[in-house]
C-alpha cells in the first residue's frame, strides 16, 4: 500500500507538470504519457499485472487529453472554464479506461465501483480547490490511489 501512495505522489507531480501554464509546466505529454506509465507500474507492483493493461494505458492516455467541456455545454455551462459536469465525466472516463482489464480479469464490479468513485472524487476535488497546483496534482494522485479498490 505504501508503494501505491508513493506512486500516486509521482502521478500527481506528472499530472501537474503536464498542465498548461504555471511554473511547473513542462509539456502536456508529461501528463498524457507519464500518468499511464505510473499506472502500469502501480498495477505491476500491486500484483495485478495482465497484458490487457497495455490497452488500458492507451485508453487512459486518451482520457487525459480532454477535460470534456462538452458535458458542461450539455447542461448550459459556458466554455470559459471547466465545470462540475465535465469533471464528473473526466473522472468517470479515467476509471472506465480499465474496462479491457475487467473483461480479462473478472474485476468488473471493482472497476465500475472505482470508476464511479473516481468520477465523484475528481469532480469534488476539482470544484473545491482553486489553487491549480493542488487541484491538478490531486487529480493525478487520485487515478493511482483509487487502484486500492482493486485489491
Amino acid at each position: 500500500m505504501f508503494k501505491l501512495f508513493l506512486l500516486s505522489l509521482l502521478a500527481g507531480v506528472l499530472y501537474r507538470a503536464g498542465g498548461t501554464g504555471g511554473k511547473w509546466y513542462l509539456n502536456t505529454k508529461v501528463r498524457d504519457v507519464g500518468v499511464p506509465l505510473v499506472f502500469l507500474g502501480a498495477m505491476y507492483w500491486i500484483g495485478l499485472w495482465h497484458w490487457s493493461l497495455l490497452i488500458c494505458a492507451v485508453l487512459l492516455f486518451v482520457t487525459l487529453t480532454s477535460y470534456n467541456k462538452w458535458a458542461g455545454r450539455l447542461l448550459g455551462y459556458p466554455e470559459d472554464d471547466v465545470y462540475w459536469p465535465s469533471w464528473l465525466v473526466t473522472g468517470l472516463l479515467y476509471g472506465l479506461s480499465l474496462i479491457p482489464y475487467a473483461y480479462f480479469s473478472g474485476h468488473l464490479t471493482a472497476i465500475l465501483v472505482r470508476a464511479m468513485m473516481l468520477a465523484v472524487l475528481t469532480m469534488l476535488w476539482s470544484c473545491v480547490w482553486a489553487q491549480v497546483e493542488i487541484e491538478e496534482s490531486g487529480r493525478g494522485a487520485l487515478i493511482i490511489l483509487t487502484l486500492a479498490v482493486l485489491l
